[in-house]
């Protein structure tokens, strides 16, 4: 049997390094081992696998970790365009679905953040009905990305990687471009009910007049 890495290692490492607190260290630890335990319980793995995984899979999340944060913190586009170029690449190479969502999910983060950035510098309201409506509103768009580009896309792995780079695009860049413009983000709102007016209206307000 193959070496398979689980995906509780590449995520625990990160958690750990980023929040360094003793809890989440003990948890941390707990989540791999208790994984690891139970895929030999339940004889789906051998030894070999669950070692071999969870060895490869903490290593290559603190290399990678390092990596992608000076990436990150450089924000050069033609780095960033250089990594979704190969992942869309080999989009055309392996035929794993993982694979193709993960590399689309990916160049769209990418994009999406040095567009965030670089132009949209998004700031995070302190009023709470502002946060609620602007969580419904971006969500729902997002399913309705999902959804809609699942329709009108045809099936495929290139679908697959635009859909999830679109996905992500949204959620890193064309989420926060819409809340910057919202009418609401720039006044006062005594509640989240003058806040839905201004958002709905004109037809929102014969509606809410009743109300």
């Amino acid at each position: 049997m193959m070496l398979q890495d689980r995906g509780d290692s590449p995520l625990v490492p990160p958690m750990m390094l980023h929040m360094r607190k003793r809890l989440v260290y003990i948890a941390g630890i707990m989540t791999v081992l208790g994984v690891a335990i139970s895929m030999l319980y339940l004889g789906v793995h051998w030894p070999v696998d669950v070692i071999g995984g969870v060895i490869i899979g903490i290593v290559w999340a603190l290399i990678a970790g390092r990596w992608f944060g000076y990436v990150v913190q450089a924000r050069d586009i033609k780095v960033f365009l250089a990594i979704a170029a190969i992942s869309a690449v080999g989009v055309f190479i392996f035929n794993d679905p993982n694979y193709v969502k993960a590399c689309g999910a990916l160049s769209g983060f990418l994009l999406g953040y040095y567009v965030e950035g670089e132009y949209i510098h998004y700031s995070v309201s302190e009023k709470i009905p502002v946060r609620i409506l602007e969580f419904v509103l971006g969500f729902s768009i997002l399913v309705a990305i999902k959804i809609g580009f699942k329709e009108i896309l045809p099936a495929g792995n290139l679908s697959n990687y635009m859909r999830y780079c679109i996905l992500v695009f949204w959620i890193t860049a064309g989420a926060p471009y819409v809340f910057n413009k919202l009418p609401f983000k720039k006044r006062g709102y005594a509640n989240s009910i003058q806040a839905f007016r201004t958002l709905l209206n004109p037809a929102g307000e014969l509606f809410l007049h009743f109300f």
